[in-house]
C-alpha cells in the first residue's frame, strides 16, 4: 500500500491535480468500462468496474438512473471507489508481466506492458516505451504537459528501487486516475 501513496499523491496534486477540484463530472462507471475495453481489452467485457469494486457501490461511480446522471460529481466516497478500481485493473496490467491476466488485454497492448515488465533497466524507460504505455491507456485525452509531468515522476528516485510489478502498477494507476482520463471535460 506504501508504495501506491505518492502515485496518488501525483494524481491529486500534480500536473492534473487542479483540474480534479473543478466541478466536472466523472464519465461515469460504464464510459470507462467501454474506454477500456476499447482501448485495451482483448473482448467487450474484459474490463468490469463491479469486479473490482462490487456489485452495489459500482453504480456511485456515476451512472444514469431515471433518466439522470448520478453520483458523477467528485467526492471522497467515489474518488476512493475509482482508487480501489483503477489499482486493481493496474495490477492486473501488472500481472502480465509474470503471465497472469493476459487474456484480458488485447495483442498490442501486451506488446507495449511487455518492455516495462524489465523494469528499471534503462530499455523500460525509453521514452517510446514509456510513449506506447500513455498512449495505450490515455490515448489522445490529455495535453502533453500532461504526459510531460507522468514521464518526469517516473524518472524519480522513487520509481527507480520499485521492482517491475511496482513500477508498472503505479505507472498505470497515474494514467487511470488522471483527470483527463476520469473526468468530463
Amino acid at each position: 500500500m506504501r508504495d501506491l501513496i505518492l502515485p496518488f499523491l501525483f494524481v491529486l496534486f500534480g500536473a492534473g491535480g487542479v483540474a480534479a477540484q473543478t466541478a466536472s463530472p466523472y464519465w461515469g462507471y460504464a464510459a470507462i468500462e467501454r474506454t477500456l475495453n476499447a482501448r485495451i481489452g482483448a473482448r467487450g467485457d474484459s474490463f468490469q468496474m463491479y469486479m473490482y469494486v462490487g456489485p452495489g457501490p459500482v453504480s456511485l461511480l456515476g451512472t444514469y438512473q431515471g433518466g439522470a446522471f448520478r453520483n458523477g460529481l467528485p467526492s471522497p466516497t467515489n474518488l476512493m471507489l475509482w482508487k480501489i478500481a483503477m489499482t486493481g485493473i493496474a495490477r492486473d496490467i501488472a500481472k502480465t508481466c509474470m503471465a497472469q491476466e493476459q487474456e484480458r488485454f488485447n495483442a498490442e497492448f501486451l506488446a507495449a506492458v511487455s518492455h516495462l515488465c524489465r523494469w528499471p533497466a534503462a530499455s523500460a524507460q525509453t521514452d517510446a516505451v514509456l510513449e506506447d504505455l500513455w498512449l495505450a491507456l490515455m490515448g489522445y485525452s490529455a495535453p502533453e504537459e500532461e504526459y510531460l509531468a507522468w514521464r518526469g515522476f517516473l524518472k524519480s528516485d522513487y520509481m527507480q528501487k520499485l521492482d517491475a510489478g511496482q513500477a508498472v502498477t503505479a505507472m498505470a494507476t497515474a494514467i487511470l486516475m488522471n483527470p483527463h482520463f476520469l473526468l468530463r471535460k
